[in-house]
Protein backbone atom coordinates (compact mmCIF):
# COMPACT_ATOMS: atom_id res chain seq x y z
CA UNK A 1 0.00 0.00 0.00
CA UNK A 2 1.43 3.60 -0.75
CA UNK A 3 2.24 6.20 1.97
CA UNK A 4 -0.42 8.44 2.75
CA UNK A 5 1.99 11.36 4.36
CA UNK A 6 1.80 13.85 1.41
CA UNK A 7 5.54 14.48 2.61
CA UNK A 8 6.32 11.34 1.39
CA UNK A 9 6.33 11.64 -2.56
CA UNK A 10 8.24 8.76 -3.14
CA UNK A 11 6.01 6.82 -0.08
CA UNK A 12 6.43 5.68 2.89
CA UNK A 13 9.98 6.16 4.57
CA UNK A 14 9.84 2.77 6.23
CA UNK A 15 8.89 0.84 3.18
CA UNK A 16 6.18 -1.41 2.70
CA UNK A 17 5.36 -4.70 4.52
CA UNK A 18 6.32 -6.51 0.91
CA UNK A 19 9.63 -4.40 1.05
CA UNK A 20 10.60 -3.01 4.06
CA UNK A 21 13.27 0.00 4.80
CA UNK A 22 13.71 -0.61 8.27
CA UNK A 23 14.17 -3.43 10.42
CA UNK A 24 11.76 -5.35 12.59
CA UNK A 25 12.00 -4.75 16.44
CA UNK A 26 12.97 -8.33 16.89
CA UNK A 27 15.65 -8.34 13.59
CA UNK A 28 16.66 -4.92 15.42
CA UNK A 29 17.63 -6.76 18.00
CA UNK A 30 19.09 -10.14 16.07
CA UNK A 31 21.27 -7.41 14.53
CA UNK A 32 22.71 -5.97 18.11
CA UNK A 33 22.94 -8.82 19.34
CA UNK A 34 25.61 -9.80 16.51
CA UNK A 35 26.76 -6.47 16.43
CA UNK A 36 27.62 -6.90 20.39
CA UNK A 37 29.23 -10.72 19.81
CA UNK A 38 31.50 -9.29 16.79
CA UNK A 39 33.07 -6.60 18.89
CA UNK A 40 33.72 -9.36 21.10
CA UNK A 41 34.65 -12.20 18.99
CA UNK A 42 32.73 -14.74 20.76
CA UNK A 43 28.97 -15.81 19.45
CA UNK A 44 27.14 -18.71 21.46
CA UNK A 45 26.88 -21.99 20.43
CA UNK A 46 23.57 -21.53 19.68
CA UNK A 47 22.32 -22.95 15.63
CA UNK A 48 19.93 -19.99 16.06
CA UNK A 49 22.88 -17.90 16.54
CA UNK A 50 24.85 -19.42 14.02
CA UNK A 51 22.27 -19.06 11.21
CA UNK A 52 21.75 -15.32 12.11
CA UNK A 53 25.33 -14.21 11.63
CA UNK A 54 25.75 -15.78 8.67
CA UNK A 55 23.04 -13.81 7.38
CA UNK A 56 24.06 -10.68 8.30
CA UNK A 57 27.78 -11.60 7.46
CA UNK A 58 26.39 -11.96 3.80
CA UNK A 59 24.62 -8.86 4.03
CA UNK A 60 27.88 -6.88 5.87
CA UNK A 61 30.36 -8.08 2.68
CA UNK A 62 27.55 -7.53 -0.03
CA UNK A 63 27.58 -3.73 1.64
CA UNK A 64 30.69 -3.42 1.95
CA UNK A 65 31.55 -4.90 -1.78
CA UNK A 66 28.52 -2.28 -3.22
CA UNK A 67 31.20 0.66 -1.56
CA UNK A 68 34.17 -0.21 -2.85
CA UNK A 69 33.25 -0.99 -6.49
CA UNK A 70 31.25 2.47 -5.86
CA UNK A 71 35.00 3.91 -4.74
CA UNK A 72 36.63 2.17 -7.34
CA UNK A 73 33.96 3.41 -10.46
CA UNK A 74 34.65 6.88 -8.91
CA UNK A 75 38.37 6.91 -8.56
CA UNK A 76 38.01 6.08 -12.63
CA UNK A 77 35.80 8.76 -13.48
CA UNK A 78 38.21 11.04 -11.69
CA UNK A 79 41.03 9.91 -13.65
CA UNK A 80 39.27 10.36 -17.17
CA UNK A 81 38.72 13.58 -16.34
Amino acid sequence: APCCNPRHEKGCLKGTADKQKVLSPKNEKVYQHWKECKAVGQFPDDDIVKKHAALIQDVVDSVNECKQMKMMSLMMIGKSV
